[in-house]
């Protein structure tokens, strides 16, 4: 199986049972240092009702963020496993207008950084 595929499995158990997260489609990037994962539609209708003046909107996001730093340990340690490096830190990013997040996971280097212009 897939990295992209394995990640995936274990994110849309992990925003079901920790934030009572159901998105629509979770597609997962991987690259050297990051991995990203879009999650669309991740916020019901009323959230992104809700979220149309400024600062409910920015309540939103607050209250997304800090909820995922809350539990972001157990995903942290599941994206580990299965990347074969540690993850260094890891972040959720709302758009409740859209209703779609972005979830980056910062990895512990794989290469040396290339040199560049010499």
């Amino acid at each position: 199986m897939e990295k992209q595929q394995q990640i995936e499995e274990v994110v849309r158990p992990f925003l079901d049972t920790y934030m009572s997260a159901r998105p629509q489609s979770i597609l997962v990037d991987l690259h050297d240092s990051h991995v990203l994962v879009t999650l669309r539609q991740v916020i019901c209708p009323a959230e992104r009702e809700y979220a149309r003046e400024r600062t409910s909107r920015e309540r939103l996001e607050r209250l997304s963020s800090e909820a995922f730093d809350g539990v972001k340990a157990e995903l942290e340690k599941a994206v580990t496993r299965i990347m074969g490096r540690t993850v260094l830190q890891s972040l959720i990013s709302l758009d409740p207008p859209t209703g779609d997040a972005i979830l980056m996971l910062v990895m512990e280097e794989s290469m040396k950084p290339r040199q560049v212009g010499m």
